[in-house]
């Protein structure tokens, strides 16, 4: 299924933050999972390794830091980014709180989408998944 078409888009309006899981946790790998929070709106905590979110903004998009705690991603120590997870998770264990950060981030949710619908579905997930490729040279 293409990540970038509307068939997603009832599952994600029955809900209010997404929890993004990519493949690999002690390395920083931007992959076509971001895709669909970032397209069907939501805003989002990533599994993954440190700097992801860094990596995301760097690429235009806005994360939700204003909103939620999101120095997980600064986090070094796979231990202590797990840790920080979990508790964001359990912080946010709350279906008013998570209607509340829906509604108020809207802004960024919406640049997020726009950005996310202009780009080309081939160029942007090579974009996407080839990220720290490029930043080392």
């Amino acid at each position: 299924l293409d990540p970038f078409t509307a068939t997603f888009e009832p599952y994600y309006a029955d809900s209010w933050l997404s929890v993004v899981t990519e493949t690999t946790f002690n390395v920083t790998q931007i992959s076509e999972k971001i895709a669909k929070p970032l397209r069907y709106r939501h805003p989002f905590i990533v599994i993954s390794g440190p700097g992801y979110l860094k990596a995301l903004r760097d690429m235009g998009f806005k994360t939700f830091g204003k909103y939620f705690d999101e120095s997980y991603d600064e986090e070094f120590d796979d231990k202590i980014r797990m840790k920080k997870i979990l508790k964001l998770l359990e912080d946010l264990n709350d279906n008013d709180k998570l209607e509340k950060i829906y509604k108020d981030a809207q802004d960024e949710i919406e640049h997020n989408s726009k950005l996310c619908e202009s780009m080309n579905v081939r160029n942007s997930l090579q974009e996407l998944f080839c990220y720290f490729l490029y930043e080392e040279n």
